[in-house]
């Protein structure tokens, strides 16, 4: 439970500030309507509540509904006595489709995973790589190659001699 929630901390503000903007709407459209309904303010403040977690943690689905919601509910707004509101809705919608909020919603997927997998086994080309996770024990070339554990060091692999052999140098520092 508390990692999900360390992810909506991942959200960009403009999510945040759509979530904070329609609950404050919310709750002022429904404290001056007719007191005879004011018991749907819980329901629609729940409601929001469960929309903003799944729209913090990027859901497409919800995105899409909310927008799709806001677009047709401008023209409502004109034909009653919730004109007040309309200006809210579209600033609502402008965070909704503003880029930030749109690259947090549609991330984009990893390429060389795609590539990857759409590769057969058989189609693959033998590695050529000097990365140390590249090759198994039997196929590694010789040669010097980062630690893993200490990125400032290099150890020296040969398995001709048996593999990991005990010297170490210190890594060449980037520029």
């Amino acid at each position: 439970m508390r990692r999900r929630l360390g992810e909506l901390r991942k959200a960009p503000w403009t999510l945040w500030a759509y979530v904070g903007l329609s609950a404050s709407v919310t709750v002022v459209a429904g404290l001056v309507t007719d007191p005879a309904y004011l018991w749907v303010l819980p329901i629609s403040l729940a409601l929001l509540l469960v929309f903003g977690f799944f729209l913090l943690r990027g859901s497409r689905v919800i995105w899409w509904l909310l927008v799709v919601l806001g677009l047709g509910s401008v023209p409502f707004y004109f034909t009653g006595d919730n004109l007040w509101q309309a200006p809210f809705t579209v600033i609502e919608l402008g965070l909704l489709l503003l880029p930030a909020s749109r690259r947090y919603v549609f991330k984009p997927k990893p390429r060389r995973a795609k590539h990857a997998a759409a590769l057969d086994s058989s189609e693959r080309r033998p590695q050529t790589s000097w990365d140390p996770d590249a090759h198994d024990d039997a196929s590694r070339p010789p040669g010097w190659y980062f630690d893993p554990h200490n990125l400032s060091r290099m150890r020296y692999w040969d398995s001709d001699l048996g593999g990991w052999q005990s010297k170490t140098t210190r890594a060449p520092r980037q520029r």
